[in-house]
């Protein structure tokens, strides 16, 4: 049914970078599974407009699926690494104009 209504719109797939994968069932060993439940779909017109439109998977964290963004543009992104007093690592994703 949703297949159906996808080919009746004719909405296209967006490009996606990061993990194959957007959601897990949070088990451990044997009983993991990792599915792509998510995914960004737009019209032929919406891609004319943003013809470098893609979706990006970020990380899950608190959640059994991963959140998804999306860029218009490509973006242009640089890691800026960050330790706290318990030397716990956080990464951060900065955008900006070149």
């Amino acid at each position: 049914m949703f297949r159906a209504w996808v080919e009746d719109n004719h909405l296209q797939l967006l490009e996606q970078k990061g993990s194959t994968f957007t959601w897990c069932n949070n088990c451990v060993g044997m009983e993991r599974t990792w599915e792509v439940f998510d995914q960004a779909f737009a019209t032929p017109e919406w891609l004319t407009q943003y013809p470098m439109a893609i979706t990006q998977v970020l990380p899950r964290h608190s959640s059994d699926h991963a959140p998804i963004l999306l860029a218009t543009e490509p973006p242009h992104l640089g890691v800026v690494s960050h330790f706290n007093s318990r030397g716990c690592g956080l990464s951060i994703l900065i955008s900006h104009s070149s």
